[in-house]
């Protein structure tokens, strides 16, 4: 970001800056509204909850055009056994 911030400072362009964030950033919660608080449990979710301050506050600074979007979890870890089924699996099958 932070060669990002000089590219616009020497160019007079102003950079949009996307970055992927996740709802780990709320913790353990059953619903997640526009009231909810960042709270996050994990050091994953610190990390990202983190990142979006910094990406917030240079946004508000005039550093970048700074978006965040929080995607839900989508991606697990996967086990031997899990991988064990997948690779015994036919194409048929799905």
């Amino acid at each position: 970001m932070t060669a990002l911030r000089d590219w616009n400072r020497r160019t007079g362009i102003q950079s949009r800056f996307v970055f992927t964030s996740t709802n780990a950033v709320f913790g353990p919660t059953e619903t997640i509204t526009d009231d909810s608080k960042v709270m996050p449990r994990t050091s994953y979710g610190t990390a990202k909850a983190m990142c979006e301050l910094l990406i917030n506050d240079w946004s508000r600074r005039g550093f970048l055009d700074g978006r965040c979007t929080r995607m839900p979890a989508v991606v697990r870890s996967v086990s031997l056994g899990d991988l064990k089924s997948i690779t015994q699996t036919s194409p048929s099958d799905f």
